[in-house]
């Protein structure tokens, strides 16, 4: 449409009759159509059905392709990613670590003076060394690859954002 994009949403829903009645069934439903939908703009109308053009939906259809196509075709600084790699690395050096905890125990990260550590404490208990800085930086990227996307799940975000956030957790 000319002034914005109309959308429809569908949902196919039951329940046994024996656990709500049809009017406690269809309360529940329309709470929870509002709730899926809070967030969305919605408007009176968009005008009439008929205004809508194949046109402009293609014209909208191509935009989208392109931005998409040039969002997937840019290529990260790897200069940058590794000046923060590196900046991970002399951070364990120099004492600070990297992990987490939780009620069964956590995992430390951190350099013990000769290699890099991977401590894993409590109900399962592991001490992995890594020789190389290749080796630590695999394993830092592994254990913050979920905490490191959680906001942008299912998508993976830029991987100098990604180290970024994995400065950033480094503790004392």
């Amino acid at each position: 449409m000319p002034t914005g994009s109309w959308y429809s949403l569908e949902d196919a829903a039951w329940t046994p009759r024996s656990w709500f009645t049809e009017d406690e069934f269809l309360t529940d439903v329309r709470d929870t159509f509002q709730y899926w939908t809070r967030d969305l703009q919605g408007a009176p109308t968009l005008g009439s059905l008929e205004e809508a053009s194949e046109t402009l939906y293609e014209e909208r259809v191509r935009e989208t392709l392109a931005r998409e196509s040039e969002d997937g075709g840019r290529k990260e600084d790897a200069t940058a990613i590794h000046t923060v790699q590196q900046a991970v690395l002399d951070a364990l050096r120099k004492g600070k670590t990297l992990g987490n905890t939780h009620h069964e125990g956590g995992t430390r990260l951190y350099f013990n003076g000769k290699k890099f550590v991977k401590e894993i404490f409590g109900v399962e208990e592991a001490l992995n060394e890594f020789g190389t800085d290749e080796e630590m930086l695999e394993c830092l990227r592994s254990f913050y690859d979920w905490d490191s996307r959680q906001e942008t799940y299912p998508h993976r975000p830029p991987e100098l954002d990604v180290w970024k956030f994995i400065q950033h957790q480094l503790e004392k």
